[in-house]
């Protein structure tokens, strides 16, 4: 701070002579600014299914057709002869590598040596976890074709509009391999994701388990739930508690069950129908699965001095895969209107 601000010192050379003596107070920690909170990477790592075995494709035999064919029959138990059906082939996926080096040089340590109010190490140790976290959480969102990123949700819950082959079974011919994508064309009310979440259980008899969207979309919905008059109203109980709060709206929605989720990562921006997005999400299909011996790992810091630098090198890394082994289970909602926020 300047001299002559506050109670500081008018005089510089006063003001200099007590900096010179003084070590101003500094907060232990550094605030982060830069890094968003994804609840779907959060929830989909948090539950990620462990595989083990090389890392060779993730294989799914998935079902497609009758095996066999059951029969009413009289009280002499005839029956039609059976026949051998073909119904079952594999889907597959392959793993993708996340790494993050993590530098350090001698001379960063040998100042910071019993200086530190935070170790530059340790800043770069927690910035490699929640940096590689964003870089998933975006490619979760947003890839459809760079093979060496996870193939991400615009491919795994799609009708083949995104990719054509997925798991390597292609879509067009294969009407039980694509998820259902509908064009809401407006806003997102509690009535017709309600009829959007009652279409995924007619097509295979299981409701999802969760719903995201941007927040940009979820105010509106949030907005159709707190309305009033022909769009119907909430009945409130406030003060359940006994205590001396009173509800107004809000933290969290739930739809028909299912509850209903903001996450700033999913796609929110104009233009081309793959746009202001709403995922139908079962997790009893679409898991996020990882290498046992590469679930977070760190290899150690090994000296840089054969390339001729006194410093150091991590890596951190994780092998995974983005896996939804029943399409139909799931449900992609887009072009729905947003508000800005």
């Amino acid at each position: 701070m300047p001299s002559g601000f506050g109670y500081r010192p008018q005089s510089g050379g006063i003001d200099t002579q007590l900096s010179t003596l003084t070590r101003r107070a500094e907060l232990a920690k550094v605030v982060v600014q830069i890094w968003n909170s994804s609840p779907t990477i959060c929830a989909l790592l948090s539950n990620a299914q462990l595989e083990a075995g090389g890392i060779d494709s993730v294989v799914a035999n998935v079902q497609y057709a009758q095996l066999v064919q059951p029969q009413w029959t009289s009280f002499q138990g005839n029956f039609s002869a059976p026949s051998v059906v073909q119904g079952i082939q594999p889907a597959t996926w392959t793993f993708c590598w996340a790494v993050c080096p993590i530098p350090v040089m001698i001379s960063e340590l040998l100042i910071q040596d019993e200086q530190a109010i935070q170790s530059i190490l340790n800043l770069r140790m927690t910035d490699a976890g929640n940096s590689m976290r964003d870089m998933i959480a975006f490619s979760l969102f947003n890839n459809t074709a760079n093979p060496l990123q996870i193939l991400g949700l615009p491919v795994a819950v799609d009708d083949g509009t995104a990719a054509a082959t997925y798991g390597g079974i292609t879509r067009a011919a294969n009407a039980w391999w694509q998820s259902p994508r509908i064009n809401v064309g407006g806003t997102l009310t509690r009535a017709n994701l309600s009829q959007y979440i009652m279409g995924v259980v007619a097509r295979q008899g299981e409701a999802p388990d969760f719903i995201m969207m941007h927040p940009a979309a979820w105010v509106n919905l949030y907005s159709d739930i707190l309305a009033t008059g022909s769009a119907g109203s909430e009945r409130y109980w406030p003060n359940q508690d006994k205590t001396d709060k009173y509800l107004s709206s809000f933290r969290a929605i739930e739809v028909a069950g299912v509850p209903v989720y903001m996450d700033p990562y999913v796609p929110n921006t104009t233009g081309a129908q793959a746009t202001n997005i709403a995922y139908l999400i079962n997790t009893n299909y679409l898991t996020m699965k990882v290498h046992q011996q590469a679930q977070w790992e760190f290899m150690d810091f090994v000296p840089m001095t054969p390339v001729y630098q006194l410093s150091y090198t991590g890596v951190a890394y994780i092998v995974l895969a983005l896996v939804n082994t029943k399409p139909l289970s799931c449900m992609k909602l887009y072009n729905i209107t947003t508000t800005a926020i």
